[in-house]
Formats: C-alpha cells, structure tokens, sequence
C-alpha cells in the first residue's frame, strides 16, 4: 500500500488534507450507531485520498522547475488542496477522484488558472457528474471522440444528441439526463450557447468542437 511521503516541503500539503478529511465530527446519544455505520466507509475515502494525493505530491516534487513557487510557500496551492480534500471525502466515484487530483497538481505549476478560477473549477467538479465531464471533453473534440468508438459515424443530418450517444453509451435513450446535461454546461458558460441538442445540422456541424475558452481552460486544469 502506498503512504503519503514522511519528509519534505510539501508535508505542509499533506497535512492540511488529513487535517481536512479527518474533521468530520463524532456523534453520540442516539446516533452513534449511524456514525459507526458510516466510519468504514468514511476511512476508506480518507486512506484512498491521501494516498492520491501522495502521488502528486511526490510527482510534482519531481517537477520542481515547473512549480510556479516552493509548494509550502503556494497558497494557491495549499487552497487547492484544501478544497480538493473536502470534495474527495464526499465521493465514490473514480473520475472525479482524478480530476480533483489534477487539478490540485496544476494548481501548483506555472500558467494555472486565476485564483478565483481556480476554486470556481473546483466547485464545478463538486456539482458535476461524471457524466458532465465526458460530455464536456466529447464536444471539446467529438471528431476524435467518434473515432475512438471505432463505430462509422453515418449520420449525414441530426441533432448534437446523436454525438452524446454515439460516444457516451451510457446516455442512449436518456434524452432527459442528456438534455439537463448539456443545459447545465452551457449555463456554466463551458458550451458555446446556441444549438439545442435535437436543433438539426450536418455532419460537419456535429462534429464541430463547442467548448468555450472556459470550457478549454477548466478541462484543461483537470486533466
């Protein structure tokens, strides 16, 4: 099993998370029960974060000359992890969990986003599902999205909608969810505004990328 590093300047980092994920408070009198209950599972996430973070603590120690200060002098940084930390204990899902883990380690290097981009790409992945985040990345480049299907896209004519569930199986016959999905995109200013999913184009127009410059810079902090 990984542990997070015992020694250098990042253990400022590596503190503040457990300091983080370890101040969920007790209870007792007639909910003690319930805190028993949930105590295997809050640990779980507690050990598996740590050990995630330890990882890009470590990598980006690695890459000392692309920090954009020392990492306990970044308060940036600190902030991210801090942030991080609280969303991770809050989830059980595997892309988030990457997602958060690299935003905390492009927080630490130079050209990151603004400060206050930063904690609002962070409360994005916070409200997102993991279902948002593919189908943002889907039409920031659905040219190559469709072709890593390895399924002939023969739609001559039709709506974005046929681009979701082409590339994304898990939306087909969901047009509700993949609707809300794409209003909630577009609404955080991610997706240019404009075409429905159902407002009919060609194939070029389907395949046409429609991220914002948001939408770039915010997928760009997460991966």
């Amino acid at each position: 099993m990984k542990r997070p590093p015992k020694a250098g300047k990042a253990d400022i980092a590596i503190k503040v998370a457990e300091a983080v994920v370890s101040a969920i408070p007790g209870v007792g009198g007639p909910l003690a029960t319930l805190s028993e209950l949930f105590e295997g599972p809050i640990s779980r996430r507690r050990q598996r974060w740590l050990e995630e973070l330890a990882e890009t603590v470590s990598e980006l120690q690695r890459r000392v000359d692309e920090l954009s200060e020392p990492l306990d002098e970044n308060e940036a940084f600190i902030t991210a992890v801090f942030q991080a930390s609280q969303i991770a204990i809050r989830t059980h899902q595997q892309d988030k969990i990457e997602a958060l883990r690299n935003a905390v380690k492009n927080s630490a290097l130079r050209h990151a986003p603004d400060e206050n981009l930063q904690l609002m790409f962070l409360r994005f992945v916070d409200e997102f599902t993991p279902l948002h985040l593919r189908v943002l990345a889907v039409f920031d480049n659905p040219g190559d999205w469709v072709a890593k299907t390895g399924r002939r896209f023969q739609i001559s004519m039709g709506g974005l909608g046929t681009v979701i569930t082409h590339c994304v199986p898990e939306l087909v016959h969901q047009n509700d969810l993949s609707n809300q999905i794409y209003r909630d995109l577009q609404n955080r200013g991610l997706l240019e505004q404009g075409a429905g999913l159902n407002v009919a184009m060609s194939q070029q127009g389907l395949l046409s990328r429609r991220t914002s410059a948001l939408g770039k810079e915010f997928l760009k902090f997460i991966s």
